[in-house]
């Protein structure tokens, strides 16, 4: 997956810098990113409109706004991934009945169909990634991440 994708493991971070937890975990953030949203670009996506589209499907319609919230995605990114993912058929969206200042957007079956797609993308690149680790150390490692997030 690696050649394919063209983007290189990244090298260790030199010490003292290795010592920070928050810097190792943003070059790793930043590669991984790099990397999905290389396995998306064949179709012209990014991983932006997989989280997107990821929590309508789960969430069910919701408003515009708290996606953008919940995936922290500032307001003027977040209508340009919905205005692509609308114009690919992904999406539906209309103005909040008790609202018209926002909208509710729902995902599509073309959406939950390329969804499905994503996810095997993403898990292959996941897989090569993450290769260096041990099936129970994946585990663990996305257990810490996830509590290092607040419950809600």
């Amino acid at each position: 997956m690696k050649e394919l994708l063209g983007i290189e493991r990244p090298d260790a971070m030199p010490s003292p810098v290795a010592h920070h937890e928050g810097l190792v975990l943003f070059k790793l953030a930043s590669w991984v990113q790099a990397s999905i949203d290389a396995a998306l670009a064949p179709e012209g996506l990014k991983q932006r409109h997989y989280s997107t589209l990821s929590v309508l499907r789960d969430k069910g319609p919701w408003a515009q706004h708290a996606v953008a919230a919940k995936l922290r995605i500032d307001k003027a990114t977040m209508v340009s991934v919905i205005n692509e993912l609308e114009r690919r058929g992904f999406v539906g969206r209309e103005r909040a009945p008790e609202d018209k200042r926002h909208y509710k957007i729902w995902v599509t079956d073309e959406g939950k169909t390329w969804l499905s797609r994503a996810e095997k993308l993403i898990t292959r690149v996941e897989d090569d990634l993450f290769s260096p680790l041990s099936t129970a150390q994946r585990r663990e490692l996305l257990a810490l991440m996830n509590a290092l997030f607040r419950q809600s």
